[in-house]
């Protein structure tokens, strides 16, 4: 009789950690679907493998004797504002990563969308270098020394609304006194710069009238702006 207590609490003990386990893989799966899609430049730090002994059921195990060794693949990345980002990928993606390579990464959650690598070091990737551009297109120039941005207002660069959210996403985090200005196919103009920690100062060179305004606030307005021209 007491085996048989003892037996019906670990299947219960078991259906509880079944449901628990449930619960959180199914919670990562809406987590990961609701991600935002993300582009960053990014330079390699390395890539290394995890080793753990598992059962036949895949469970962490002590006992060598029954048991084999089960891996798991890692990828890390440094973006240009220093955010340290890392990935589980299979072996097959891992081994074509290498330490000190750069690029355009894109993800969405901890799953890498795809990589595109460069030939040049990371301080020399353009955020406007896409030769091909999409929708609403303008014109930009400025500095932004932590980004080793820097744009002659004699040769702007071509930008479009994907190039845009690219560079905004990382110049938000860069904490010198940045600026940049946007031309728009009018060939109207206005300076962004910062102003604090947590604002904007948008000028219109036209008549230098200005106005401030929240650092989340800046690619919304830009986009507003561009496309509603």
């Amino acid at each position: 009789m007491e085996f048989v207590i003892i037996a019906i609490i670990f299947i219960f003990v078991g259906l509880i950690a079944g449901i628990i386990g449930f619960l959180v893989m199914r919670k990562n799966q809406v987590n990961q679907k609701n991600s935002p899609i993300e582009r960053a430049s990014v330079v390699v730090l390395g890539n290394y493998a995890e080793s753990r002994m598992v059962n036949e059921n895949f469970q962490q195990t002590v006992d060598t004797a029954q048991a084999f060794t089960d891996k798991s693949y890692y990828v890390r990345f440094k973006t240009k504002t220093k955010k340290i980002l890392s990935f589980q990928v299979k072996k097959k993606d891992w081994l074509k990563y290498h330490e000190g390579d750069q690029g355009i990464l894109t993800y969405q959650g901890y799953k890498i969308i795809d990589f595109e690598p460069k030939n040049v070091g990371i301080k020399d990737i353009n955020y406007f270098d896409r030769v091909k551009k999409e929708g609403k297109t303008g014109w930009i120039y400025g500095e932004a020394q932590a980004l080793d941005l820097h744009i002659s207002s004699s040769e702007p660069k071509l930008f479009d609304i994907k190039d845009l959210e690219l560079f905004i996403k990382d110049v938000k985090n860069d904490e010198s006194d940045w600026f940049f200005t946007i031309k728009n196919n009018k060939g109207i103009e206005r300076q962004y710069e910062r102003e604090g920690k947590t604002r904007i100062r948008e000028t219109k060179l036209i008549n230098d009238e200005s106005m401030t305004y929240p650092m989340n606030e800046l690619l919304k307005n830009i986009k507003v702006w561009i496309e509603g021209e």
